[in-house]
C-alpha cells in the first residue's frame, strides 16, 4: 500500500461521481512508486461538455484524441463514470463531494461554507491551484475560501456571456487582466500556460492542480491551429448559432493542451509521483453528432440519460 493516506471525510462517500474519481486516485495512488516520505502530485482535468464516445479510446472514432488515448492505455481507466447533465452541478458535486440536494441552491453560485477537496489538499499540506472555468461565483474571496491560492480564470463572478476563446476576459489575483493582455490570445492556452508555469515552481513539493478547462464548450469557434482564427471574433455567432464544424478542432486541441501537461510532467521528472486524472463534466451538446462503431450518436446534454450522464 502507498505509505501516504490520501486525506478522506465522510461528504466523499455522498456523490456517485466523485466515489468514482476517489477510487481512481486511491488505487493509481497505491501504484506510485516513491519514497515513504512523499506525498502524490495530483492533477484533476475537467472537460467542458466531453461525453464519454468523443475520446477514441472509448470507442468514438469522430476525433483525435492520441494523447488522453495515451494516458488512458498507460494507466486506469472507469468506463461507468456518470455526472450530472449539466455542467454547474456537476461542478458542485466534483469539488464537494455531495450530491446537489444537499447543497445547491443558486445555478453557478457555490456556497463558500462548503469544504471542498481544495480545502482538503491544502489542510494536508499541498500547495494548491485552479486554472480555467471557475462558474462558481465569489471572485478572489470564493476562490480563497474554497481553497486556492494560486488562480486564473474564466466567469469568476458567473456570467457566462463573457469570452472565454479568442480575446478572453481572464480574472488573476482579484482583478481582471487588461484587453490589451489578451487581445488575439485563446483562453485554453493562458490556462495552460498558467498550468505549466505553476509545475515548474512547484515541481518540489506536492501540489494539487485543479484544471477546469473551457474547451469545448459553445460557442464553436476556430483555435489558434485553425487558418480561420485570425480573422474570427464573436460577433461571427449569430443569433446564438455557432458553426459545429469547427468542434472536431475544439477537441483536438483540448488533446494537444493536455499533451503538453503530460509532456511537461515527464521532463520534469515528476512521473513517477504525479496522479493525472481527466474527466468531463457532462455530456456531449446536442448540436453534435458522433460516430461510434457503426452507429451515429447525437449529444445528450441537458437530458438524464445514458448520453447525457456518461462521461470519460
Amino acid at each position: 500500500m502507498f505509505p501516504f493516506q490520501f486525506p478522506k471525510a465522510e461528504f466523499f462517500c455522498r456523490s456517485l461521481y466523485v466515489l468514482t474519481l476517489t477510487l481512481a486516485l486511491d488505487a493509481l495512488i497505491s501504484e506510485c512508486a516513491v519514497a515513504q516520505t512523499q506525498r502524490p502530485n495530483i492533477i484533476l482535468i475537467l472537460a467542458d461538455d466531453i461525453g464519454y464516445n468523443t475520446l477514441t479510446c472509448n470507442g468514438g472514432t469522430t476525433y483525435s484524441t492520441q494523447n488522453l488515448d495515451s494516458l488512458a492505455q498507460q494507466g486506469m481507466r472507469f468506463t461507468q463514470c456518470h455526472a450530472s447533465p449539466l455542467c454547474s452541478p456537476s461542478r458542485f458535486m466534483l469539488l464537494t463531494g455531495k450530491y446537489n440536494f444537499r447543497n445547491y441552491t443558486l445555478w453557478g453560485k457555490l456556497d463558500t461554507g462548503q469544504k471542498t477537496i481544495g480545502n482538503m489538499m491544502k489542510d494536508a499540506g499541498y500547495k494548491t491551484a485552479c486554472y480555467g472555468k471557475w462558474q462558481l461565483d465569489g471572485g478572489d474571496a470564493s476562490v480563497r475560501t474554497v481553497g486556492f491560492d494560486n488562480y486564473c480564470l474564466w466567469d469568476p463572478f458567473q456570467s457566462e456571456n463573457q469570452p472565454r476563446y479568442k480575446n478572453p476576459l481572464i480574472y488573476t489575483n482579484g482583478a481582471y487582466v487588461s484587453s490589451p493582455m489578451t487581445a488575439d490570445k485563446y483562453g485554453e492556452d493562458i490556462f495552460t500556460d498558467s498550468v505549466l508555469n505553476f509545475l515548474d515552481s512547484n515541481k518540489s513539493v506536492p501540489f494539487f492542480i485543479y484544471y477546469p478547462m473551457v474547451l469545448a464548450h459553445y460557442p464553436f469557434s476556430p483555435t489558434p491551429d485553425d487558418s480561420d482564427f485570425s480573422t474570427w471574433s464573436d460577433s461571427n455567432v449569430i443569433n446564438g448559432v455557432s458553426d459545429t464544424s469547427y468542434y472536431y478542432s475544439m477537441i483536438k486541441y483540448m488533446d494537444k493542451k493536455i499533451g503538453l501537461i503530460i509532456n511537461k510532467v515527464k521532463s520534469l521528472g515528476i512521473e513517477n509521483n504525479t496522479v493525472i486524472i481527466y474527466t468531463g463534466d457532462n455530456g456531449t451538446p446536442g448540436k453534435i453528432t458522433e460516430i461510434v462503431g457503426d452507429s451515429i450518436a447525437m449529444g445528450q446534454k441537458g437530458k438524464t440519460n445514458e448520453l447525457g450522464t456518461h462521461v470519460p
